[in-house]
């Protein structure tokens, strides 16, 4: 039923926490024009295939090790440095600089040695991956993400890490905290990547590092496995996930034993019909979860093996049952 307990929890959350960050992710906007100009750059598969959830050996995986490059950070032309400045964005767009959107050297402290830190540390606390070992990029292949990052220092020493993530501070629009993209596959599996902060926006909170998780996650094939279009409450064309994983947490979750697939905007959002206050949803919010869920979309596209343990238990829907998923809103309420 959609009125359950969880509402009420979530709003006790949110009377105790207070964040002025806003972020509404724009993601959908970033991949339309990576297509535009050519897609992501797809190596010959160098690396371990993905792999079937019934052939995986837990003992292979390890935590998740991220190579994070700040050379961009260090480059003034790449970023604020006076409210009197336009500059070209990573995306590049003109904006004008104002005195939020100047990198500072506190703001950069925030962005170093708080949120990518953090962030990176609560990856590896949440998903596992096979150890890819020997791990470089060229400047070729980075071309093609965006001009915008020639850090060669990030990127001429190979590194024994699972996936490179460049990062940049030039202003984003207002609202936008923070955006990604996967810069290079090999044989599939997403290697490289780029992060931009807007310093407007750089905080220590943990809201701001959960924004920079979501990114992350973008970055790393959210939504990559089980994806497919399907009727729900009888709209067809719907896009959704259906990957042998999510359909089993989202079963235990909702309690709906018949789900067939769980609904996305897009395929790299959560929908906040069903999944509102998960980390994947499309807005930020002070309160955010990371769901079984959403580390079972990580394990469906074939390269991650989720530490579930560290999941954290999405109150939105909880034991809800199928009427919360298959019937309108206000069909569920009078069935109350």
């Amino acid at each position: 039923m959609l009125c359950d307990i969880s509402l009420v929890i979530i709003a006790l959350l949110l009377l105790g926490v207070q964040s002025s960050l806003s972020h509404e992710c724009n993601h959908e906007e970033h991949l339309l024009k990576q297509m535009q100009s050519g897609g992501i750059y797809n190596r010959a598969a160098n690396l371990q295939q993905p792999q079937e959830l019934s052939a995986r050996d837990s003992s292979d995986y390890r935590p998740v090790r991220i190579k994070v490059g700040f050379d961009q950070l260090s480059d003034p032309t790449k970023y604020c440095t006076s409210a009197t400045q336009t500059v070209t964005n990573v995306h590049g767009w003109p904006i004008a600089c104002t005195e939020d959107n100047i990198l500072t050297d506190e703001k950069r402290k925030i962005i170093t040695e708080y949120l990518l830190p953090k962030a990176t540390a609560l990856l590896a606390t949440k998903l596992n991956a096979l150890p890819v070992g020997n791990l470089g990029v060229t400047a070729e292949e980075l071309g093609g993400c965006s001009p915008f990052y020639t850090a060669s220092g990030d990127i001429a020493a190979k590194t024994d890490h699972d996936f490179i993530m460049l990062v940049s501070a030039s202003p984003e629009p207002v609202g936008i905290a923070a955006s990604a993209l996967s810069c290079v596959m090999d044989g599939g599996r997403r290697v490289v990547g780029i992060i931009n902060i807007a310093p407007s926006t750089a905080e220590r909170s943990v809201q701001a590092v959960r924004v920079i998780f979501h990114e992350f996650l973008h970055a790393l094939g959210f939504g990559d496995g089980g994806r497919i279009k399907t009727t729900i409450r009888g709209v067809p064309n719907v896009d959704a996930l259906s990957g042998q994983a999510v359909l089993k947490y989202a079963k235990d979750h909702y309690a709906c034993s018949s789900l067939q697939a769980l609904e996305t905007n897009k395929g790299i959002h959560w929908m906040g019909r069903t999944s509102l206050y998960d980390v994947m949803y499309t807005s930020s919010t002070p309160v955010e979860f990371i769901s079984h869920m959403t580390l079972a979309a990580m394990e469906d596209t074939g390269y991650y093996l989720p530490n579930y343990a560290q999941a954290e238990t999405l109150p939105f829907g909880y034991h809800a049952g199928c009427s919360f998923l298959n019937e309108a809103c206000i069909a569920a309420l009078r069935e109350r």
